[in-house]
């Protein structure tokens, strides 16, 4: 589990204070929004991403980034930029529940949740204000819009039919790859790291989302709804396109696409699309790809300087692949 994986790498210290500094962000002069954002922010999951930040900050010249006071405030800016792109993405999707919590629209409205939303993302540029240079502060401008268009992108994709594997890759390195890659810039770039294992530290992150997101994708066929706090075919409910129905497609003779002309309401034919898939090799070949991913980040990281910061990553690499939740 990762609770095991943060204590072996020395970091459950550094995420105690992110988690900190993200409940102070909830203090409002509108009380509301401390009591609506409270159970949102204590479930908010494996802080994946403050993680490789603290990680990539470790590579910095004669100090520790998990020393670095800036470290834990820009991680903490990271996680609420993470939280509020998930509440958008909730409303967007209508999910009812979120890692087994019921979602903020679900509690209030989607009007609310939206504003809600839009919170936790000035609460990130705030904090990221003060701890990052003009140059840094464009980077991280540039990467929200990336977020933004890859989701408008995928919410007009109104079948599954309409999105290739290129435009399946735009999407996910638009996304969560790159959430993951400003993560390690960050906190390498921000920490005195050189700009050349900077950039080799960005683009580890970019393997990682990617690998993180197919990853999830293939979670999707599995009953693992408990770890995961995901619904089981949730994507497939939704209409939205990943990497192991791309490939079940590539192999149809019809009768997938034929099942998937109209989204799933009912658990028989949603069953029937998990099982086609497996069949025509859509979850091993998908499986295949985020190795890939895996194998180009740890062939990066061999290029970063030798050290306990170095095998730390090694290490957090490794377990995204064989995550199951």
């Amino acid at each position: 589990m990762v609770d095991t994986l943060y204590q072996d790498i020395s970091i459950n210290d550094d995420l105690r204070q992110v988690q900190s500094l993200i409940r102070a962000q909830l203090n409002s002069s509108t009380p509301f929004i401390q009591e609506a954002l409270t159970e949102l922010v204590e479930n908010n999951g494996k802080m994946l991403r403050p993680a490789l930040l603290i990680l990539a900050a470790r590579f910095a010249p004669k100090k520790s980034g998990s020393e670095n006071g800036s470290t834990h405030r820009l991680a903490a800016a990271v996680e609420l930029l993470h939280m509020a792109t998930l509440v958008h993405d909730d409303i967007i999707d209508k999910a009812p529940t979120r890692r087994g919590i019921p979602t903020l629209h679900s509690r209030f409205d989607p009007r609310t949740a939206v504003l809600l939303g839009d919170f936790l993302f000035t609460r990130s540029f705030q904090i990221a204000s003060h701890d990052t240079d003009i140059e840094t502060g464009r980077y991280i401008a540039g990467i929200v819009n990336s977020i933004c268009e890859s989701e408008i992108r995928q919410h007009n994709t109104f079948t599954f039919y309409t999105t290739s594997f290129k435009e399946y890759h735009r999407r996910i390195m638009g996304k969560t790859a790159a959430l993951f890659a400003l993560s390690a810039y960050v906190g390498a770039h921000e920490n005195g790291v050189d700009e050349r294992n900077s950039n080799r530290l960005k683009k580890i992150g970019y393997n990682l989302g990617a690998g993180f997101q197919i990853i999830d994708d293939i979670l999707d066929f599995t009953d693992q709804s408990e770890r995961t706090g995901k619904t089981t075919g949730a994507d497939i409910r939704q209409g939205i396109v990943n990497l192991p129905l791309l490939y079940a497609l590539q192999q149809d003779d019809g009768s997938l696409e034929k099942q998937l002309s109209r989204r799933p309401k009912n658990g028989r034919r949603l069953k029937q699309i998990i099982t086609h898939t497996k069949e025509l090799n859509g979850i091993e070949r998908a499986r295949a790809v985020a190795q890939a991913y895996t194998h180009k980040a740890l062939y990066s990281i061999q290029q970063l300087p030798e050290g306990e910061a170095r095998q730390a990553l090694e290490q957090f690499t490794a377990f995204l692949l064989q995550r199951n939740y």
